[in-house]
């Protein structure tokens, strides 16, 4: 098992670090067009439960870089 390998051979930690694996386009159910849509993207968390509760209030993806700076202690960026 690939993930497995993963994590157990780069000292990767589910109960200390957070992975976070997103996309800015939500148009995977239309390729007719590669715009960016108002559709849902996919947001995927992996990490310690205190760290994913942050995330749990997210509509859209315009808040994660706010609460990405927040989990860093670091303030997020104004555009993007």
């Amino acid at each position: 098992m690939r993930s497995f390998y993963f994590t157990k051979n780069t000292g990767w930690d589910v109960r200390r670090d957070l992975f976070l694996l997103t996309s800015d386009r939500g148009n995977l159910e239309d390729l007719s067009t590669r715009r960016h849509t108002a559709n849902p993207a996919p947001l995927l968390l992996v990490g310690p439960e205190t760290a994913l509760q942050c995330f749990d209030a997210v509509e859209n993806l315009t808040q994660i870089a706010k609460i990405l700076g927040k989990f860093f202690c670091e303030p997020s960026p104004r555009a993007l």
